[in-house]
């Protein structure tokens, strides 16, 4: 049994080594002048209006990996007042460890940190090999075009934690100054959680993205971590998804 273990651990970090020499880098939010600049002259009204639209992720529970400090999204209309938005969420890792109920009975965290996550807690885990770097979650917002500059969330879609997407309560979705909020609530990211503004306003921990922090996806991006496609969507399935 260990001899397999090692066999395993040793193809994976030789896969990792040779495939992955470094580790692609999120986008951080965009704040240099010049580019901000640039990307505005470039960008689409609808773009600007999407990343005028604030979002939010909350979570009531700590778990291991940074949030990133942009949230990317890609946006495609269906029919002349529906805007569908996929937005990707990117944490640097995805492990188990955390002020949660998985590290205080201490085994699970243990079983699932020294397989999935990191091999012998040392070498790249099944996750690395099969999904990419990081932990990338989705979430899609249809918004109706109520007026050339304003769009009203209709429906919010996202992952619970078996990776079945589930239609969230718009009303639970949006808090009291308009701002989409989506609830984090089990260790690896998924973004599905029930009444994410009733969490926020109890207090749960959140970060808002907008302007700056919320850019359009480039193909760079997908293929460094391996996000697939609307048609073959390997990761942050409903960022993909249609209605």
């Amino acid at each position: 049994m260990l001899k397999s273990v090692l066999v395993w651990a040793a193809y994976l970090l030789m896969w990792q080594m040779s495939t992955h020499s470094a580790e692609p880098s999120w986008p951080d939010a965009c704040r240099v002048g010049a580019q901000r600049i640039e990307r505005r002259d470039s960008e689409s009204p609808l773009e600007g209006l999407i990343r005028r639209r604030p979002i939010c992720i909350a979570w009531t529970q700590s778990w291991s990996g940074d949030l990133g400090k942009s949230l990317l999204y890609q946006v495609r209309r269906s029919g002349p007042e529906r805007i569908i938005v996929g937005y990707f969420a990117y944490w640097t890792t995805e492990r188990p460890w955390g002020d949660n109920s998985l590290t205080h009975w201490l085994l699970p965290a243990v079983a699932i940190d020294g397989f999935y996550s990191h091999l012998l807690f040392v070498f790249p885990g099944v996750q690395r090999f099969l999904y990419g770097p990081g932990d990338v979650e989705g979430v899609r917002v249809t918004y109706r075009l109520a007026a050339p500059d304003q769009l009203v969330p209709v429906s919010v879609v996202a992952d619970d934690d078996r990776h079945q997407e589930v239609t969230l309560d718009v009303a639970e979705s949006v808090d009291e100054k308009g701002r989409i909020v989506v609830l984090n609530d089990v260790w690896s990211h998924q973004l599905g959680g029930k009444r994410a503004a009733s969490a926020a306003r109890a207090g749960a921990s959140q970060r808002c993205f907008d302007g700056d922090s919320l850019r359009a996806i480039t193909q760079d991006v997908v293929a460094a971590f391996r996000l697939g496609s609307p048609k073959d969507p390997r990761r942050a399935g409903p960022a993909w998804g249609s209605e």
